[in-house]
């Protein structure tokens, strides 16, 4: 069959079938409305058929209700008789007593039954109106009940039977009406669909001629470029615009086809860049590894071989000592000798006997304290890359939750003060606070200060010996003029150094993870390349935003937005102070005692107490705790147990017994945790040994409102 029969075949089929389609659908609603039309109005009927019977039943009722009691028949049939002749739709009444008799009853229909078992028991054991639809041979009936009530007794019932014929005849007019015009329609439609696809046909054969010609040529045109010649196109033929359009599709399809080898090498060039971009990364993570790698291993070689120096170097010798001329001698000389298996003991010179004992040697202190200072470096810095590395890990799993709390600025610069107080001072750095009137912030406590302590070690690291670093509260002016995401309920912080800054074209990656502003693990000034990282994660965390101005050679300052209670008012505290190595010396000058009965553990807390500036009162045994803490009335007490000991349970209580000692801040110390909680039960303040230095520097400052 050739395209031209196909084409008029189509176009007639279609045709009919839509005319069909449309002219039934519609016939169709047409029935359905009508249907539903009918549906309504026998309801509408029927209720009003139920609403009349409702109102003569209750008048009736309460008409014949003093007739009932005194058994006036004659009333009663008056008053039945009268309500069935007010209306042809009722065919009969009856008024019944308690014992389910008709006491008189009234018919228009004389061969009409009125009453029957299941409708005597149907209205014995009805207490309100009621109705049912009942069938009396051909005829359909609602029946309507009405009980007959005397103060509140009931003495019979009310019933009328009333006709739906009329209602019924009036639904099988409308049904014979509706019948007819969908006749009627069916038969137009039929009518309507036969012009239409004669019609049809002479449209489809003189638009064949017009559209077939110009498929035949685009037919022939596809097969010329089947064959690979894709210079050719195809011509339109004044088919009409389908067929402009369809040819202009197909000279675009082979245009397209022609540019395939461009689009390939362009996208080639993009996955070259991918790749190299991939490569980047990789380069990236591998210089990561190696300055984790580089960051761990100078620590760890500092903590495994300067303590086999001082075991070495500083632990004392033995050697035996005269009593009478004090010479000492040591226990390999060659003039100690054995007699048998019995050790000679006496001095060379005074032949008296002598004493094995523990003698020092010439001890270097300076040499001691710094490599107890190396010691305590490494371990530092081996655990900030560790904590770094471990934020890293929960705000990349997405585990990191804000704890949102009112957060006072001077309680987040104690904090600050007590972590990097050791970077300041090493570095020898001026560190200065402008931060008058801070707004109270609101947000999690903990994670803003290490917002602060980030940047603050970050710039310590850049600034030369003798440089300024300067943490101060933007102006709500400087932040609208700074900030393209300008938010009034968020306060802008700066943390300005004169440091050595930062190349231009590393400021939009200098947040980026693992990237550092000198790369390389061989750099002069250490870290992993997180820090940044973690602290705009963290400013994000609290919906705000961070950045950097920097130029080199001349410092950098890094911005932050954090948000601010509105509600609450400013901080009166100033916060104009500038620290230096000299100021903080007596920063946290504190009488603190030290309760421990680990000898070792005891002098090293001790140490590391004094060289932070504290002043330290050492108890040694529990059971003298409490007296030794009464008599030297310390800021703070520290106590350590690592044992099931119930002792320092003991001391506690009696401490916050104690009126003049419980105003006592008591830091317990201890690796077990339900040593922490009982602790804390009491009245303590539990941390988790091992402790850090920061960790614990911090605790005190904030214990003691410091």
């Amino acid at each position: 069959m050739s395209l031209k029969k196909k084409m008029v075949l189509t176009i007639v089929a279609l045709i009919a079938l839509i005319v069909t389609i449309t002219n039934g659908y519609t016939t169709y609603q047409n029935y359905a409305s009508h249907q539903s039309a009918m549906q309504e109005k026998r309801a509408a009927m029927r209720d009003e058929l139920i609403g009349m019977g409702e109102t003569v039943s209750r008048i009736v009722a309460l008409s014949s209700a003093r007739a009932v009691v005194v058994s006036d028949f004659l009333f009663l049939k008056e008053i039945i008789d009268s309500a069935v002749s007010s209306d042809d739709e009722i065919v009969y009444g009856i008024i019944m007593g308690n014992d389910r008799a008709a006491l008189v009853h009234s018919r228009q229909d004389k061969n009409l039954t009125v009453l029957e078992d299941e409708a005597s028991l149907f209205a014995a054991k009805q207490d309100g109106f009621a109705y049912q639809e009942i069938k009396q041979g051909e005829r359909q009936l609602i029946e309507v009940i009405e009980p007959i009530v005397v103060s509140d007794e009931r003495w019979g019932t009310v019933r009328f039977g009333i006709s739906l014929d009329r209602l019924n005849a009036a639904i099988a007019k409308e049904e014979k009406e509706m019948a007819a015009r969908l006749q009627r329609d069916i038969t137009i439609t039929v009518v309507v669909a036969f012009f239409l696809m004669i019609f049809a046909s002479l449209l489809a054969s003189a638009a064949s001629n017009r559209l077939v010609r110009p498929i035949v040529n685009l037919v022939h045109g596809a097969e010329e470029i089947a064959k690979g010649k894709l210079d050719a196109e195809v011509q339109a033929t004044g088919g009409g615009p389908e067929i402009d359009n369809l040819v202009g599709s197909f000279n675009v399809m082979v245009k397209a086809i022609r540019e395939r080898d461009e689009a390939l090498r362009t996208s080639m060039r993009k996955i070259e860049e991918a790749l190299e971009a991939a490569n980047e990364s990789n380069r990236l993570k591998d210089e990561f590894l190696a300055s984790v790698s580089h960051e761990l291993r100078t620590p760890l070689n500092a903590l495994v071989n300067v303590p086999s120096v001082l075991l070495r170097e500083f632990v004392p010798q033995y050697v035996w000592r005269c009593p009478s001329c004090e010479q000492k001698y040591h226990p390999d000389d060659e003039y100690i000798g054995t007699q048998g298996s019995v050790l000679v003991e006496q001095c060379p010179e005074c032949k008296v006997e002598m004493a094995l004992t523990q003698a020092e040697r010439n001890f270097d202190f300076d040499s001691y304290c710094s490599s107890l200072q190396l010691l305590y470096d490494a371990g530092n810095h081996m655990f900030s890359v560790v904590s770094n590395l471990l934020d890293f890990s929960r705000l990349k799993a997405g585990k990191a939750k804000l704890r949102v709390e009112h957060v006072r600025v001077q309680d987040v610069v104690s904090k600050l003060l007590a972590a990097v107080l050791g970077h300041v001072k090493s570095s020898g750095c001026h560190l200065g606070f402008q931060l008058e009137k801070a707004p109270i912030l609101l947000g999690d406590s903990v994670k803003i200060t290490q917002i602060f302590i980030n940047l603050v070690t970050n710039a310590t690291k850049f600034t030369p010996e003798g440089g300024s670093i300067d943490v101060a509260l933007v102006s709500d002016e400087e932040y609208k003029a700074r900030s393209e995401r300008y938010k009034s309920n968020f306060v802008c912080f700066a943390v300005r150094d004169k440091g050595i800054g930062i190349p231009e074209d590393q400021l939009e990656t200098i947040f980026d993870k693992f990237r550092q502003v000198d790369g390389g693990h061989t750099r002069r000034r250490g870290g992993t390349g997180l820090g940044l990282a973690i602290t705009k994660e963290l400013v994000e965390l609290h919906g705000g935003e961070i950045w950097v101005e920097s130029r080199l050679d001349e410092g950098s300052t890094f911005y932050f937005t954090v948000p601010k209670d509105t509600k609450e008012r400013a901080d009166d505290g100033l916060l104009g102070r500038d620290i230096t190595p000299r100021a903080v010396e007596g920063f946290n000058r504190r009488r603190i005692a030290v309760v421990d009965e680990d000898d070792n553990q005891r002098r090293i807390t001790s140490m590391l107490l004094e060289k932070s500036g504290f002043e330290t009162v050492l108890v040694e045994t529990f059971d003298k705790a409490l007296e030794i803490i009464a008599q030297q009335m310390p800021h703070v007490v520290l106590m350590s147990v690592n044992t099931d000991n119930e002792e320092p349970f003991a001391i506690l209580e009696g401490i916050k017994a104690d009126r003049y000692l419980s105003h006592l801040p008591v830091i317990f110390t201890s690796n077990r945790q339900k040593h922490l909680e009982k602790s804390e039960k009491i009245g303590g303040i539990p941390i988790k040994s091992p402790v850090a230095v920061h960790h614990l520097m911090e605790t005190i400052i904030t214990s003691t409102g410091g």
